[in-house]
């Protein structure tokens, strides 16, 4: 989910329930996409901004995102030689983002994964996300 927030993986490879068919189409457009970038000389240099680590940020919030993501999103910044974000920006970024999303990995009862999937996925989210002006729209992706 990440990752599609952080314009890395295609839109509606996130979620894709586990073991199901789709899951080798998705591998095949992702391999296509790296072959597009790689003819386009892209690197992730191009495409892990700061602007994309605050979509990312912005995504994990609406979804309801736990503490979790405190470790890895200051990792991909500094690993990617961009500004680490601090507890205040995680903080102004909770504040302005609504939680859409109430779903959990392995349930709660009624409410899996697969659902959020078949309902849009983090396409769908972002989608809300950007009508309400919390995305920054000029970031590349590796879907263009």
């Amino acid at each position: 989910m990440i990752a599609e927030g952080l314009g890395i993986a295609l839109p509606h490879s996130a979620l894709i329930p586990s073991g199901q068919p789709i899951w080798l189409e998705m591998a095949r457009h992702s391999a296509r996409a790296l072959m597009q970038a790689m003819r386009l000389g892209w690197g992730m240099q191009d495409l892990l901004t700061d602007a994309s680590l605050r979509n990312a940020m912005a995504l994990h919030v609406a979804f309801g995102g736990s503490t979790n993501l405190l470790l890895p999103i200051p990792a991909v910044a500094h690993a990617a030689g961009l500004s680490i974000p601090t507890v205040g920006d995680w903080k102004e970024i909770n504040q302005q983002v609504p939680r859409l999303v109430s779903v959990l990995p392995n349930g709660p009862v009624d409410h899996p994964t697969i659902r959020v999937f078949l309902a849009g996925g983090v396409p769908e989210v972002m989608l809300h996300l950007r009508k309400a002006g919390l995305l920054d729209l000029s970031v590349k992706t590796i879907a263009g």
